[in-house]
């Protein structure tokens, strides 16, 4: 819980998790719901997707291209 205060490469706060869900608080005040479980299901797939891709320095058209079971492969592990 506090590992922030032990290793100084982790931050103190939860921005970047407020950040990401932001995109999909704002899609549900716009459009009021999803249209269906399955949709959001896929979107929220693939926006995790990108943002491992970006966050880990991929290249995001290569990641989109190999698909989620090759980027599950590609983590760096801790």
């Amino acid at each position: 819980m506090l590992r922030f205060a032990r290793d100084p490469s982790v931050p103190a706060t939860n921005n970047l998790a407020e950040r990401l869900l932001r995109l999909y608080k704002v899609q549900q005040k716009i459009f009021g719901c999803y249209r269906s479980v399955a949709g959001a299901v896929a979107q929220a797939n693939l926006r995790t997707m990108l943002e491992t891709a970006r966050m880990q320095g991929w290249n995001v058209l290569e990641t989109i291209e190999a698909g989620p079971a090759a980027a599950s492969t590609m983590l760096k592990t801790p």
